[in-house]
């Protein structure tokens, strides 16, 4: 029969969650990155940008429509998430935070990321309250 189809490489997968994010599919993205973490569970750029969009899937809309009960509570499962990405970053072995800061993934990017989280989560758990 014909030879299996190879998933894409991480890169291409990197590549169109950054055009899909760029386009402002944060759904598209989102899939693709979750991809491309299963292929590489322990590549922490893969977790810092599927966190970054998580994060701004949870972001209110600009127009300040109003939104939904279960918008609201998918945009808490999303940032809780990210969060988790994020901390899981912070957590893990020397050698692979070396690596992540060498393609520009820095302590401060992680920790500015998670404030922002960890603040979203405030304001959609008001929001979701009120």
């Amino acid at each position: 029969g014909p030879p299996a189809a190879r998933p894409p490489a991480a890169s291409l997968l990197a590549l169109q969650a950054r055009a899909h994010f760029d386009a402002g599919a944060l759904g598209d993205a989102k899939r693709v990155l979750a991809r491309a973490l299963h292929q590489r569970p322990y590549d922490l750029s893969v977790r810092f940008n599927l966190a970054t969009v998580l994060y701004r899937a949870a972001k209110p809309p600009r127009d300040g429509a109003l939104r939904s009960i279960p918008d609201l509570d998918a945009a808490a499962a999303g940032v809780r998430l990210a969060v988790s990405y994020l901390d899981s970053i912070r957590e893990a072995g020397e050698q692979a935070r070396e690596a992540a800061a060498a393609s520009g993934l820095s302590v401060n990017r992680v920790s500015a990321l998670r404030s922002r989280c960890v603040g979203l989560q405030g304001a959609v758990g008001e929001k979701r309250r009120g």
